[in-house]
Formats: C-alpha cells, structure tokens, sequence
C-alpha cells in the first residue's frame, strides 16, 4: 500500500472503507479516492468532510467533465491568493485552512499554510470522524495531546 492510500486508511477509513486508489488529488489536498467496492470518494481536508461522489467509473468521468466541478475541484483563485501569500508548493506539499471551515475559518490567506498532503488526510479524516456526530452550532474543546 503507497504512503498517500495508508494515509487516506487511517484518517477516512471509517468513511470510504477500504480505499484502493487514489485517483487525484488537488492543491488544497482534496482527494478523489477509489474503495473496495468500486465507488469513488472526494476527500475535502478544509471541511473536514468526505462526500460520495460516483458509483462507477463512467459516472466519475462524466462529473469531472462538468464546468462547476472543474472550478470546485482546481480552486484557481483560492490558489492563485495561496501562492502569491505563501509561495509556491514543494514536492508533498499542499495548501490547507489552519481553521478549517467546519469549524468557522475562512478561505482568507491569513488562515492558509503550507503543510504535508500525507499529514493532512491522516489528521483532517481522524478529526472529521471525531466531529462526526457532534450537532450544528454546538460547542466543543479542543485538546491537543502530544
């Protein structure tokens, strides 16, 4: 197993079952990933969510051919203001919100850093199953352990 699917395992295994491939990723670590059971999954670390987004092949490849999931998926404005605020990425590297929008941050390039693409879909996947069941609106704390 690469390090990118063992990755996506242990963050979002709970979500996508057992992933197999992943098909793309993009500049802010959003992941198209392929299960066991042959269903595709888009992973978005800034929303700590994971969405089904095909049930086959034929029907990935026709969302990935509309115009709105082309300008969801390739944030070309969002990375434009990353780069010029950040600079350019490195191998391994991607964008990622430091507050993620689940919990209120803003796609502004003050709430943007560089971090590792493996490193965020661990983190952002074990986070999200955390958050999972946690209502709308209510609060929570946060403890960082080390």
């Amino acid at each position: 197993m690469s390090d990118l699917l063992k990755a996506i395992s242990e963050g979002w295994s709970w979500k996508v079952g057992k992933p197999i491939e992943v098909v793309d990723t993009n500049k802010f670590g959003n992941a198209i990933v392929k299960n066991q059971a042959g269903q595709y999954f888009r992973i978005i670390p800034e929303e700590w969510e994971c969405d089904l987004l095909a049930i086959s092949a034929a029907d990935l490849e026709n969302k990935r051919k509309r115009e709105d999931f082309i300008r969801d998926w390739e944030m070309l404005p969002l990375v434009a203001r990353a780069e010029a605020a950040h600079g350019p990425l490195t191998e391994g590297q991607v964008y990622s919100l430091v507050i993620p929008g689940l919990l209120g941050g803003k796609y502004t390039e003050d709430n943007i850093r560089k971090t590792g693409l493996l490193e965020l879909l661990s983190y952002c996947g074990d986070m999200a199953h955390q958050m999972e069941d946690v209502p709308d609106g209510a609060q929570i704390k946060l403890v960082l352990k080390k």
